[in-house]
């Protein structure tokens, strides 16, 4: 059973009215466990949705604990995030047994339409459970731009870092191989403060190719129809990931961005892509140890509904009247008549 919160989100809507969003948003999609018992009462008397998972036991003196595989039972929530607000566009609740990508489009175009009117999605990053070559042609007809890394064992990742390494071989001979571009990028990190302040230099090396064949990306998904003659495939760009902040070069294992955004800098995916871990900190954690996601106020699947539903409203309404207040505290450093006073003059 789907459960899909409000296609206009009355919350986000009065946000996006008061005009807090920037008026092209470069959205974030993520999905996240809800984790229940088996002891939950469900709407309609099924058994509770669960998957088996391997998860690290919740040993605190060990963080690097081998992962074990386990029994998890629960719901998901998914959520379209604005990075630069912090502030949830839209969320769809289902069992924690289905795919990431079933409700992606769904949940992606209720976000448009909460937004509508005030600003527009202009690019989406994923993760890779949503790497769906249907699913993904279907999100392209409303967001242009998306960033989505590939996976280890397609042909298309093994493609991207064999032309990456040669790209790199011709870079330290001066030379330039086509259709690839060579980047690298330095940041400086301070450890210490005071007089024991050290500071590193982390270097990040990528790699842009372009009009790279993806055979899998279409309506259709991956058919038989890509053995035909007859058959176009998809052109994509691709960022290979050589070195990230510093870490040495792992053969086999270098990070393979998949973009349709046309931009020729592969800084540009990168940075897109990059920006989509702040979800798991800033949101998903956030929502789950300081707004108590998991701690329903019923054992029961609409008590894990009503409970998913308040705590990204309250995430999202905290958020705006956060923002307000900066813009109200800045007003009042310039000297304007802000809050009460404001309101007084205008009532005069």
């Amino acid at each position: 059973i789907v459960r899909v919160l409000h296609r206009q989100w009355p919350p986000v809507r009065c946000l996006a009215a008061q005009g807090l969003f920037p008026k092209t948003i470069d959205a974030i999609l993520d999905a996240t466990d809800n984790e229940a018992t088996p002891t939950y009462q469900t709407d309609d008397g099924r058994e509770v949705p669960r998957v088996r998972r391997e998860k690290r036991p919740d040993v605190r003196a060990n963080r690097h604990a081998k992962k074990v595989e386990v029994t998890v039972w629960g719901w998901k929530v998914w959520v379209v995030w604005e990075p630069q607000m912090r502030i949830p566009l839209a969320i769809a609740i289902d069992g924690i047994n289905e795919p990431e990508n079933l409700h992606a489009l769904t949940v992606l175009k209720q976000a448009k339409e909460n937004v509508a009117g005030y600003a527009t999605i202009r690019s989406a990053a994923l993760d890779r459970g949503f790497l769906d070559g249907k699913l993904l042609s279907a999100v392209e007809k409303d967001i242009s731009k998306i960033y989505i890394p590939a996976k280890s064992n397609m042909n298309i990742t093994a493609d991207a870092r064999e032309i990456a390494r040669r790209a790199e071989m011709e870079a330290a001979a001066g030379r330039t191989l086509p259709g690839a571009v060579v980047r690298s990028r330095v940041e400086k990190v301070t450890h210490g403060a005071g007089k024991n302040a050290t500071t590193e230099e982390r270097t990040t090396t990528v790699v842009g190719i372009s009009d790279l064949p993806c055979d899998w990306w279409s309506p259709e998904g991956s058919t038989s129809k890509a053995n035909a003659k007859s058959f176009v495939p998809k052109l994509l760009r691709a960022t290979v990931v050589l070195r990230w902040d510093g870490a040495p070069a792992d053969a086999e294992k270098e990070v393979v961005i998949l973009t349709t955004d046309p931009d020729a800098d592969p800084f540009v995916a990168f940075d897109a892509y990059d920006d989509r871990s702040r979800i798991e900190n800033s949101c998903n954690r956030e929502a789950k140890e300081h707004w108590f996601l998991e701690n329903h106020p019923k054992r029961s699947e609409a008590g894990v509904r009503v409970q998913a539903y308040f705590v990204f409203m309250c995430m999202a309404l905290v958020a705006g009247f956060r923002a307000e207040q900066a813009k109200t505290d800045e007003a009042e450093r310039r000297g304007q008549d802000t809050g009460m006073t404001r309101y007084r003059r205008q009532l005069e």
